[in-house]
């Protein structure tokens, strides 16, 4: 009777452990066959709210009700600009450490503003522009998935801009492409070994070229529908068009609603065409996108921007419906995440009375230059000024024999004294340990070969004009508050949640890896949030 009670017993406890080990594989989540990771230039919550009731089933609001929604994502004080940013999100690491502090640095020996990835040892395809992702110092998510399977998986990634789809690619990606600027073709650059015959067929058989004279931009929905516009920017509303006498109209393109559209449609191409997730191996797909305001509009541009958000929302539905359809979003991970861009917005009207002023770098540069040979003597003291970094000639002060840290202070002390100049802090007063936290913001995005002698801090409110690659002035009305950043993962298995307060940007490389099971990247400094 005792041995009859024992083999019951050891029955019921053999399966109660297979009950348990099936209930365990079942509530598991499947591992993924599929990561896309969407970066929205200057997505904006607050804008995303103004929306809402236009927003469709399935884009944002599919994000919002599946997945975790971070609120606001933390880039730093420093706000990125869409290079920077999207750097940021793909490496888990600060400017200082993954290489990229912005799209454009000022070289010093041409004495030119250049693109930080830009690399003439490496051919353009389609295209005579020449890129790589060297600058990037360390290794990237996308970098992350191939290496995990060994080089198996693929990886490509899409954009209108090329330093974003550089930066969403990262080094080991079989392909980086986005729209040429000068005759609108999808350009990639010979460092990527792919080139995949969608992409071939689109520019040889269905150019943008060929189709952008009879493409023209107007509200998607009746001028009613738009809440929070201005009753004069819907009695006018508005119509975009690209045609050929235009010199800017690819650049225009690429800011406006129909360049997301153009974006999303090679996507789903990629998608289909390369059968991304179902060929055994995790695969990525990484997708720039804009919700940037449309620097071409005649008046404020707000009326373009709540027409923009709506039409990326229907993008987005469109990218989730394709990836449920080939590989289904149970299968897949999925980030959708601003870049921390943030555009002020134009200046209001001089009739309000704000107070405001104009502080011009090219002005600074020259008054700052006269004041250094009044101290020290003839010379071209001051190369030149990029991104509120003011740069001194250091070959000269060499020469000179003078001490490099006094000139700086003697220099950012004259500036200070400048009418617009808030603050002005030596390159010296930067590196060195820094505890003040406008000291600490800067030094986060502060690398020695990139760094000017001194950076200064412009009022808010005035206007801040500097001149740019094109050798035009361009102009920034200057603000302190910034914009809202979210961000949205939709996985396996998660539970759908929202997270308050700041989320640190750095933390959504890890956090994807750890749902993909892979390592983060090799910079990530951050844990993930789940």
């Amino acid at each position: 009777m005792q041995k009859v009670k024992i083999i019951l017993l050891t029955a019921s406890l053999v399966l109660a452990t297979l009950a348990t080990n099936r209930a365990s594989a079942q509530s598991a989540p499947t591992k993924p066959k599929l990561v896309v990771a969407i970066v929205i230039d200057q997505l904006d919550g607050e804008n995303l709210d103004l929306i809402s009731p236009q927003l469709c089933n399935g884009g944002f609001r599919r994000l919002i009700n599946g997945g975790i929604t971070i609120g606001d994502t933390d880039f730093g004080r420093e706000h990125p600009d869409a290079v920077a940013g999207t750097s940021i999100i793909m490496t888990g690491a600060q400017p200082r450490i993954n290489g990229i502090p912005a799209a454009t640095f000022f070289n010093t020996d041409k004495r030119v503003e250049s693109l930080t990835l830009s690399d003439t040892r490496f051919m353009g395809n389609f295209t005579t522009e020449a890129y790589s992702p060297a600058g990037i110092r360390v290794s990237t998510l996308s970098d992350e998935v191939r290496i995990a399977n060994n080089g198996l998986g693929h990886v490509h990634a899409i954009a209108a801009d090329a330093q974003t789809a550089i930066a969403l690619a990262g080094h080991a990606a079989n392909s980086a492409f986005w729209i040429s600027d000068s005759d609108g073709k999808w350009a990639t650059s010979t460092y990527y070994k792919d080139v995949p015959q969608c992409l071939q067929n689109r520019n040889y058989r269905n150019p943008l070229a060929s189709r952008l004279d009879t493409m023209s931009w107007t509200p998607l929905l009746p001028l009613t529908a738009y809440s929070e516009v201005p009753r004069t920017g819907k009695f006018y509303g508005f119509r975009h068009s690209f045609g050929k006498t235009d010199p800017n109209r690819y650049r225009a393109f690429k800011q406006s609603a129909a360049a997301n559209a153009e974006v999303t449609d090679v996507a789903l191409e990629l998608l289909s065409s390369l059968n991304l997730g179902q060929r055994g191996e995790l695969d990525m797909l990484c997708i720039g996108l804009s919700a940037a305001p449309y620097t071409y509009s005649a008046d404020d541009g707000r009326l373009e921007l709540h027409d923009k958000y709506i039409r990326l929302d229907r993008d987005v539905d469109r990218i989730l419906s394709a990836i449920d359809r080939s590989v289904g979003l149970a299968n897949a991970v999925v980030m959708v995440s601003s870049n921390g861009n943030f555009t002020p917005g134009k200046a209001p009207d001089t009739s309000f009375g704000i107070p405001t002023g104009e502080f011009r770098t090219d002005r600074a540069v020259s008054l700052l230059n006269m004041y250094l040979i009044a101290v020290y003597g003839n010379g071209n003291w001051v190369l030149g000024c990029h991104n509120r970094n003011i740069f001194l000639n250091r070959q000269l002060i060499k020469e000179q024999n003078l001490d490099l840290t006094a000139v700086r202070s003697a220099a950012a002390d004259f500036l200070r004294k400048m009418s617009g100049v808030m603050a002005a802090y030596t390159l010296d007063d930067i590196i060195s340990n820094p505890v003040n936290e406008d000291l600490k913001s800067l030094y986060d995005i502060t690398l020695a070969e990139y760094a000017g002698d001194i950076t200064i801090r412009v009022m808010p409110g005035w206007i801040l004009t500097e001149t740019g690659r094109d050798a035009q002035p361009h102009s920034t009305y200057v603000r302190a508050v910034s914009a809202t950043m979210p961000a949205f993962i939709l996985a396996p298995g998660i539970t759908p949640q929202r997270l308050s307060g700041k989320t640190d940007a750095r933390s959504l490389a890890p956090t994807v890896s750890r749902l993909l099971r892979i390592p983060a990247p090799n910079a990530s400094q951050r844990p993930s949030i789940i």
